[in-house]
């Protein structure tokens, strides 16, 4: 699958999202946005939610110099470290008065977004996600915070049975390398 292809949903969100999209049948489309940026529109008429899930490609997993932990805490605080017109935290709020979901989180190749909203406010969800993902405060107070929370978490998790022997098992396979130290 084209990596571009869901890195569009976001921007696509953001123009509107197209009245026929309610009245058609049930259909998969590739198509491209109005600047090019390819997408895939899962058509399912008389819904009552939708959701939008985007991949932006990353390769800091893969990168000798970079510090591993950065892409989960700036994953988390991008929406909630607040933003151009929102304070930290005011996106759990917004959220939870549109019904809504949004998730930022790692995987080792992409950076994943998702959105999940009934379909009455999916406008106004968009504009809160937009605001986040185009124009992050990243508050630093919230940056410490989840910094904090990540490192207290993995730490947790290694101190376990199945974390040491999942971690012997990468040293195994996969050595000294960023790779290993992302997963």
């Amino acid at each position: 699958m084209n990596r571009l292809i869901a890195a569009a949903i976001f921007l696509l969100a953001a123009l509107g999202h197209p009245p026929a999209a309610q009245s058609a049948p049930d259909a998969v489309s590739a198509s491209k946005s109005p600047g090019g940026i390819p997408y895939i529109l899962v058509n399912v008429p008389e819904t009552e939610w939708v959701s939008i899930r985007v991949a932006w490609p990353s390769d800091w997993a893969m990168q000798e110099e970079r510090n591993q932990a950065v892409p989960y805490v700036g994953a988390d605080v991008i929406l909630t470290g607040g933003a151009e017109g929102y304070p930290p935290a005011a996106v759990v709020e917004e959220f939870a008065d549109l019904e809504a979901e949004g998730n930022v989180e790692l995987g080792l190749e992409h950076v994943f977004g998702s959105l999940t909203v009934p379909l009455e406010n999916l406008d106004q969800a968009i504009a809160v996600a937009n605001a986040h993902l185009r124009a992050p405060s990243f508050d630093p107070a919230w940056v410490e915070r989840s910094r904090t929370g990540f490192a207290a978490g993995l730490k947790e998790q290694m101190a376990g049975t199945w974390g040491q022997g999942f971690d012997a098992l990468r040293w195994a396979m996969l050595g000294d390398q960023p790779f290993r130290r992302a997963m």
